[in-house]
């Protein structure tokens, strides 16, 4: 059962009582490692050849993607690519593309994936409004050490897939550790690395 709950638009330009919506509330990221290991109780292969059937099958569709294919997997799934970008006019009337770039890729889950997911149940944790909560330094530094403990260190892109914060707010709480001395980062912002 999916668990989730009521929150209100943010968005600028709302009326003064904002958009209503579902959302759901999301646990933590499954890593590679956790997948395997479920991977692994459910077939009769090794751990070696489940990481290499990962690793190849992530290769694979990056490249059929990237080749400009849509890829579909009977019984999971269609991946394909979405663009953004703008078109530029030149001098001379000639039409060019103006930073395209991948901004998403899409999934539509087909065959057994697509009837469990349907047949998903939802329940409302409660029937107010809630807004987003703001994570704790305490909480940031329970998941900053448990991501030490894990990997022995960790980028800021760990960080944030663990909290589900944005960049912005994850930036601004590892900064705060820092400051207390629960991190060191050994790099620059771009590619932090952080460490007891």
């Amino acid at each position: 059962m999916l668990k989730c709950y009521i929150r209100k638009s943010n968005k600028v330009g709302q009326n003064e009582d904002g958009t209503l919506f579902p959302a759901l509330l999301t646990y933590n990221t499954v890593t590679t490692e956790e997948f395997m290991n479920k991977l692994l109780s459910n077939c009769q292969i090794g751990a070696a050849q489940a990481r290499m059937v990962l690793a190849g099958m992530a290769e694979l569709l990056a490249q059929q993607l990237s080749d400009g294919h849509t890829v579909k997997l009977d019984g999971f799934g269609t991946f394909s690519l979405k663009m953004s970008g703008g078109i530029k006019k030149g001098r001379n009337g000639q039409l060019t593309l103006d930073e395209p770039r991948v901004s998403q890729v899409r999934f539509t889950p087909d065959g057994i994936l697509r009837q469990t997911l349907e047949q998903v149940k939802f329940e409302l944790l409660h029937h107010g409004v809630s807004s987003p909560r703001k994570m704790t330094a305490d909480e940031a530094e329970a998941v900053a050490r448990e991501l030490l403990d894990e990997q022995g260190s960790f980028l800021t892109n760990d960080f944030v897939e663990r909290t589900r914060l944005s960049k912005s707010s994850a930036y601004r709480l590892l900064h705060q550790l820092k400051a207390n001395g629960v991190v060191r980062n050994v790099g620059s912002r771009r590619t932090a690395v952080y460490v007891a």
